[in-house]
């Protein structure tokens, strides 16, 4: 799957994951505006997408040829 291709590839996702798993094991909770749900990572309740062009360009593509955004 591209999304999680995208996030072992990306060295501050990489990073800011393992920082959060820390402060959770070591009971300190997430930072003020950062936190890990289900392994996903979410800045200020916004999901946080990797450095990835492939997955930037499958999220973009999803959105725009969908029947809701009305563009085919």
């Amino acid at each position: 799957m591209v999304a999680k291709r995208g996030g072992r590839d990306d060295q501050e996702c990489c990073e800011k994951k393992a920082e959060l798993t820390r402060r959770a094991s070591q009971g300190e909770g997430p930072t003020k505006n950062w936190q890990l749900k289900d392994k996903i990572i979410y800045f200020i309740n916004l999901l946080y997408i990797p450095n990835n062009n492939e997955l930037k360009t499958e999220i973009a593509i999803g959105c725009h040829d969908s029947q809701v955004a009305g563009h085919f």
